[in-house]
């Protein structure tokens, strides 16, 4: 399905994450909210966002990764022809968390593309 076709959707959102977060599964980064067909609501598991797909009969977008946590009721598309989503991890310099370093092939195989590090202040 062409990406356009999808704006015309009424897509989930939940308004308790923060919105840095949030826009990018509406097009945020295209269109303003005020554009979107937003559905709330408060879901804090996947499970909860898919009572909220029957319950409002709007749509999720979701990563061709997790597609195998789509339920059987479900329809899957693929969009065709949408704006690259550019991903980024940030960390301080001293910051030696295994959790950061556990993160970057996991943003590197989301975003399709390998990691490249940082440049300080940049």
């Amino acid at each position: 399905m062409d990406w356009t076709t999808f704006l015309e959707q009424t897509v989930v959102f939940n308004p308790e994450v923060p919105a840095d977060f949030m826009a990018p599964w509406w097009f945020g980064d295209v269109r303003k909210a005020r554009d979107a067909r937003l559905a709330p609501i408060p879901a804090r598991s996947i499970e909860q966002v898919h009572t909220a797909l029957t319950r409002t009969g709007a749509v999720a977008v979701s990563h061709r990764l997790v597609a195998g946590t789509v339920p059987p009721w479900a329809r899957t598309v693929e969009l065709t022809g949408a704006p690259a989503l550019a991903y980024s991890l940030n960390r301080r310099r001293a910051e030696r968390s295994s959790d950061f370093v556990d993160l970057v092939p996991l943003v590197a195989a989301v975003s399709g593309t390998p990691p490249r590090p940082g440049r300080p202040g940049g």
